[in-house]
């Protein structure tokens, strides 16, 4: 990876959930809370379906990088990135966090921002990686579950 540029466009947003090593000390700080995320841009080139690749970008020393999915309530669309060292060592991100758009209309769309702690003058050591789960399976019924609880 090479020429990644500072985010020329960022935004505060409440988070909707999130995690990671460093979650707390960069994104929970209590109830209404908020933190600095890339500006979502026109989805890029993504090799998977159902998934947008909505931002790539420095903020604040870090690298961010985006993806989003619309009406994310009506199928399970996930994954995440992390990077390979020159010796094929993986290293997750430091902290990711998901916020939400739209959400009282047909077209919600959910983010989720990975943040790595890797400075620009050396991203071009790493290879970007992601794992990324698809499914259209949407199945609608009146469904009843029973099971029994023993108590110990």
């Amino acid at each position: 990876m090479t020429n990644i540029d500072d985010a020329s466009y960022t935004k505060e947003v409440s988070p909707g959930g999130g995690g990671g090593p460093k979650y707390e000390e960069y994104v929970f700080h209590g109830y209404g809370s908020k933190t600095k995320v890339l500006a979502p841009s026109s989805p890029m080139d993504f090799p998977v379906e159902g998934i947008d690749f909505t931002g790539i970008g420095y903020v604040d020393g870090m690298l961010h990088i985006q993806t989003s999915v619309v009406n994310n309530l009506t199928k399970d669309n996930h994954g995440y990135f992390f990077l390979k060292d020159k010796s094929g060592k993986n290293v997750q991100c430091i902290y990711n966090v998901s916020f939400s758009e739209n959400i009282d209309s047909d077209n919600r769309v959910h983010y989720d921002e990975f943040v790595f702690d890797i400075p620009k003058s050396e991203i071009s050591k790493y290879s970007l990686y992601g794992t990324f789960v698809t499914s259209g399976m949407y199945t609608k019924g009146n469904w009843q579950v029973t099971f029994r609880l023993e108590e110990k």
